[in-house]
């Protein structure tokens, strides 16, 4: 400490851990870790790697990861990537802000002398087990409930382009991404007066296809009924204006584990893809990136003139899955954004990421074992060793 109760972190210095400081602290170097203090100024050889809580935070120099602070300013020479939790928040003009920004946070700091001992105060109050059940199969939040997620832009994408009528949509993603859950959640979101079938079985051939779809419709198939009879019939059906839905959506899920042939069929049978006048279904083709090889030439075509109609569920960045952890605690026990990260440290979140590749399944599945080991050993903290 200097005479102006200062401390500076030169530009030799790297820091990996946890750092706590009190009065005004100037960064020049590089930290990774978790950073928590009063005032805080990263300058711009300054590089901070992590979590951030201080009351002030002021950035010239790169951020990345997420900062609860009471007030936040952004330098037109700095750079910050992640979350920005902040009562009030300052940027220069000119300044570009590539972070999710959420305002109205309490003070922090000003209700305990210690972030520990008030995150420690407040995470004893919880049930370790009970909040393992909302990342069980059943209970399980989505990241698409997350307000600003990518993948509740994906899934706002897709309504909006169901609702402009597009015949074809394909959504891929790895296994275990979230697409069967993303079209769960596809079909809460859709108007009453439309109706998402979804076929999740391999389905041999078109005919057989057809009358899984003409039976979820209502309209039995006849012995002895043609392909292309049912085809008519499934047609006619979804647009029939006295019917109960006014649109029809079919969804294949698992489409790569169908034949080729079945699924240009279908699509040449249902849809207008290919140029017909007919009014018809629309159609969700969902399956991992081995779909494009079972793609007819002309629904590769199709994709090509509507760029649009394409969706990838991407694996979630380490900024996603901290959201994500944060908003299934406060949706678990109302856990605030400060004590979520106490629960789950920086450490803990990057292991996470890094041992699940952002994988939905994967994170569920590794967070779920983790909240059960630490509730087994009476911990309040969530460490990497129990990952």
């Amino acid at each position: 400490m200097t005479e102006e109760n200062k401390s500076i972190f030169d530009h030799s210095m790297t820091i990996t851990g946890e750092v706590k400081c009190s009065g005004r602290v100037i960064i020049k170097g590089k930290i990774d870790g978790i950073l928590c203090g009063s005032t805080l100024i990263v300058k711009e050889s300054g590089w901070v790697k992590g979590e951030i809580t201080a009351d002030k935070v002021e950035c010239f120099g790169h951020i990345k990861g997420n900062v609860i602070s009471d007030l936040f300013v952004m330098r037109r020479s700095g750079y910050h990537s992640g979350t920005v939790e902040t009562r009030e928040l300052e940027v220069d003009p000119g300044t570009t802000v590539e972070c999710v920004l959420q305002s109205g946070v309490v003070d922090i700091l000003a209700e305990k002398n210690s972030v520990e001992d008030k995150n420690k105060a407040d995470l004893s109050q919880f049930d370790l087990e009970k909040i393992r059940l909302v990342f069980v199969e059943r209970g399980k939040c989505c990241a698409m409930d997350v307000p600003w997620s990518q993948r509740k832009e994906l899934l706002d994408q897709a309504l909006n382009l169901l609702q402009k009528g597009k015949r074809l949509i394909k959504v891929t993603g790895n296994r275990g991404c979230g697409k069967t859950t993303f079209l769960l959640k596809l079909a809460e979101k859709l108007p009453v007066s439309t109706k998402l079938f979804v076929i999740s079985e391999p389905v041999g051939s078109v005919k057989d296809l057809l009358a899984i779809v003409a039976a979820g419709m209502g309209t039995l198939p006849e012995e002895g009924e043609s392909q292309n009879e049912l085809a008519h019939r499934i047609k006619t059906a979804a647009g029939n204006p006295g019917g109960e839905y006014k649109k029809i959506v079919l969804a294949i899920d698992d489409a790569h584990t169908m034949y080729p042939a079945t699924i240009e069929g279908v699509i040449r049978c249902l849809t207008s893809v290919h140029g017909e006048d007919e009014a018809s279904l629309q159609i969700i083709l969902v399956g991992t990136e081995e779909i494009e090889g079972k793609l007819a030439d002309t629904t590769r075509d199709y994709f090509e003139d509507e760029t649009n109609c394409f969706l990838a569920l991407e694996a979630l960045t380490i900024e996603d899955t901290a959201d994500y952890l944060r908003f299934c605690l406060h949706i678990a026990s109302k856990i605030d954004g400060a004590v979520c990260m106490s629960l789950f440290p920086y450490e803990t979140i990057k292991k996470l990421h890094t041992r699940s590749r952002g994988n939905m399944a994967e994170i569920n599945q590794l967070v779920g074992k983790a909240l059960l080991l630490a509730a087994k050993v009476g911990a309040t903290t969530v460490l990497p060793r129990f990952l």
